[in-house]
């Protein structure tokens, strides 16, 4: 069952990129960031109920709230209106970067230690973000939406920096249900047009947003959890690096939406420094062996073209 729970997680969390670039034709970020959590916020209710969750310590609702609206109220927002602009993928790419941000403020606020892999991958992934930030169709032109999806990474790193001293005190669940009932009632004042919206914009798109809200918001977690509880978390996390590829293909089967050639250059490159960036040193040693034995070949060749050419050179 892991390997089901694994794969409806991919799914889930790929197609919202979809599923927001869809609905925000129609929904302004705001009215579609807060009815998708209101959405999200009744299915995990549900869920509450039947867990039978702990109510949360008095002293810790304000840390429960500002991580809730830095975490579920901006982050979205931010996703919602980078993706007027940026494709579903470009999106995906970006907001991939987020565990490295995560890192670096662990670094500053918990005193984490950072490898120098870890700055050579950021280094590599601010490249390939760069490249998906700039259009090169007609002229070199910069993406606004790429600036907000990657404060909205930012914001997602921050969101898992504060609910880390929470996760001592609370389970998974109780600390996702806070932080996203708060973030979805800092949202009310801004979002709750929507409800008007409702009866005047095409069903295809209501229906998106409450799919947006059960799936890749509420129902993907709770299978990521269940993954978590089987699985060791660096090598869940490895899977994860699959998404933007899905998300490619959602977007082409949904929307007959594909990703230029250059913003798949500069996400594979930005990938490929999220993953260089999170290596174990066990990894980075297997890695350079196998250089090592990649390049031996080449070394012994060389040193028999020298020694031949110095017996030809004494001839």
């Amino acid at each position: 069952m892991t390997k089901v729970y694994m794969i409806l997680t991919m799914l889930f969390w790929a197609s919202a990129f979809v599923g927001i670039r869809y609905a925000v034709a129609e929904y302004n970020p705001f009215e579609l960031a807060l009815f998708r959590y209101m959405v999200a916020s009744m299915t995990l209710f549900i869920v509450a109920i039947f867990k039978k969750i702990r109510l949360p310590n008095i002293k810790d609702l304000s840390r429960f709230f500002v991580t809730g609206i830095i975490g579920i109220s901006v982050y979205n927002i931010l996703v919602n209106y980078g993706e007027l602009t940026t494709t579903a993928s470009e999106a995906c790419f970006i907001v991939n970067m987020a565990p490295l941000f995560t890192t670096l403020m662990g670094s500053y606020f918990l005193k984490e230690k950072i490898r120098l892999n870890f700055v050579i991958g950021l280094i590599i992934s601010f490249l390939g973000v760069s490249l998906i930030a700039f259009s090169f169709s007609d002229g070199i032109a910069f993406k606004q939406g790429s600036l907000f999806i990657l404060i909205a990474a930012i914001a997602q790193a921050i969101y898992f920096i504060l609910q880390k001293p929470l996760l001592k005190k609370y389970t998974p669940l109780e600390v996702t249900c806070y932080c996203l009932w708060s973030g979805a009632i800092a949202m009310v004042p801004f979002g709750f047009s929507f409800v008007e919206k409702i009866w005047s914009v095409s069903p295809q798109y209501t229906f998106s947003v409450i799919y947006l809200g059960i799936f890749p918001a509420a129902m993907a977690y709770l299978c990521w959890a269940a993954v978590l509880s089987t699985m060791d978390a660096s090598k869940a996390s490895s899977f994860l690096y699959c998404v933007p590829v899905i998300v490619i293909l959602i977007g082409w089967l949904w929307l007959d939406e594909l990703p230029s050639t250059i913003s798949i250059i500069g996400g594979s490159i930005a990938i490929s420094g999220v993953i260089c960036a999170n290596m174990k040193k066990e990894s980075q040693i297997r890695m350079g062996n196998l250089f090592r034995e990649f390049l031996t070949p080449m070394r012994n060749f060389s040193l028999f073209t020298q020694r031949r050419d110095k017996q030809i050179y004494k001839k």
